[in-house]
């Protein structure tokens, strides 16, 4: 075996033993590995291809193999040195650092290995053509398939593990969950003085907290928990929120068992990504929310993406491996797209936020073509994304207020 398949080799067993650690030995808190097969199997048989490939290539082709392997190494340790950085190393960081260290000395090891196998027998202006269009050839396959596939890692790899102070300018308890799927949610409940209750979702952030804030002010319950993979709950993250109907469905289901709510009167006020999820939850047949505020709900997978300008032809090899690596590193299939929920959320009186100049919020006009009759719409000023509250305070409160008591027949 020569020097550089043993270096290659052992550099790639690092981060097959990364893969490995993350899916099957040492899964999410509240997962188990079968709820990883496809994440786990899927990439170690495609680093075992890349291992068998680099045996049979030449110098330049064990470059790119190099290469792309410790990309993956250093992707795959991304959220282990997140991790460590937020709340101090644990022994599932362990194999991520491995796997950095090994995806940086495969970078080094590609760069040395094209450097030898670089053409220095033909004339300048031809080696030099060559190797602009090999260089334009692999900036096109990073930029539309390496670095998508990368963030469809990170994404159903990193969220937030801090828990905010809480605020809620009233006594709350603190409540744990159950999903449908058997994991623990934590999060807080201001108990209601008026037999209605909200659920502020995701998470216990700011950006829920001051609508908490205003809905106890205001004499609803409220209810703000981190969403699967979150702060402390369990099970895997995934910032677009794929499945995240379950955690609503449960918070759903907590509020029942209070004996101060009305079934009849329990909402959920959704933002960004739990905006989105809302609609998910309110389309489905006995969803339990007698309203829905959706606010800045943008797209979540190709089926929206492929309506937005950026969704068209040049870009969408791009944004549709981005989709697929979500649903792989999730192990998942990609939501109904929102086109097809939003008209199915009829029964349920609606709310729709948005900001139109918000980036990630270009769809809301054709969201609110699609609603049921009916549905209420409320277009912010400016580009702040889910920001209403703090743009405008008071016409916040009074739109939200207001559509809450129209919605649940507040006697007040």
């Amino acid at each position: 075996m020569d020097r550089a398949l043993k270096l290659f080799a052992v550099g790639a067993g690092v981060v097959a033993l990364r893969v490995a650690d993350d899916s099957f030995i040492q899964p999410p808190a509240g997962t188990s590995p079968l709820d990883h097969l496809a994440s786990g199997l899927i990439p170690l048989a495609v680093l075992a291809a890349a291992t068998f490939a680099f045996l049979r290539a030449g110098s330049l082709g064990r470059g790119f193999i190099a290469l792309l392997v410790g990309l993956a190494g250093v992707v795959t340790g991304a959220d282990a040195l997140y991790y460590a950085a937020e709340t101090g190393i644990s022994p599932a960081d362990l194999s991520g650092f491995a796997a950095v260290a090994a995806g940086i000395g495969l970078l080094g090891l590609g760069g040395a290995l094209l450097w030898q196998g670089r053409d220095r027998d033909r004339r300048p202006a031809h080696r030099y053509g060559l190797r602009a269009v090999a260089t334009l050839a692999a900036a096109l396959v990073v930029y539309m398939l390496v670095f998508p596939i990368a963030v469809g890692y990170v994404t159903t790899h990193i969220q937030t593990p801090e828990v905010s102070e809480a605020r809620l300018g009233a006594p709350h308890r603190e409540v744990e969950l159950e999903t449908s799927d058997g994991l623990a949610l934590d999060g807080w409940y201001v108990p209601s003085r008026n037999g209605a209750a909200v659920i502020v979702f995701p998470g216990r952030r700011e950006s829920a907290q001051s609508r908490a804030r205003m809905l106890a002010d205001n004499g609803y319950g409220a209810l703000v928990l981190d969403r699967r993979g979150e702060g402390t709950s369990e099970g895997a993250p995934n910032a677009y929120g794929w499945g995240g109907d379950r955690d609503i469905a449960a918070a759903v289901d907590y509020l029942r068992t209070r004996p101060e709510i009305d079934d009849d009167r329990i909402a959920g006020l959704g933002l960004s990504v739990g905006g989105e999820m809302m609609l998910d939850l309110a389309s489905q047949p006995d969803d339990g929310l007698a309203a829905v505020i959706s606010e800045g709900a943008g797209a979540r997978s190709w089926s929206e993406e492929k309506e937005t300008p950026e969704g068209g032809l040049l870009w969408a090899p791009a944004l549709i491996a981005r989709t697929a690596a979500v649903a792989l590193f999730s192990d998942s299939a990609p939501p109904r797209s929102l086109f097809d929920v939003i008209p199915d959320v009829a029964s349920t009186p609606l709310f729709l936020i948005s900001s139109r100049e918000a980036p990630n919020e270009v769809l809301a006009s054709r969201y609110e073509e699609i609603a049921p009759p009916g549905t209420e719409t409320w277009s912010i000023p400016g580009d702040n994304h889910i920001g209403g509250i703090e743009v405008a305070p008071e016409a916040y409160e009074k739109r939200v207020i207001g559509f809450l008591e129209r919605s649940m027949d507040d006697g007040h």
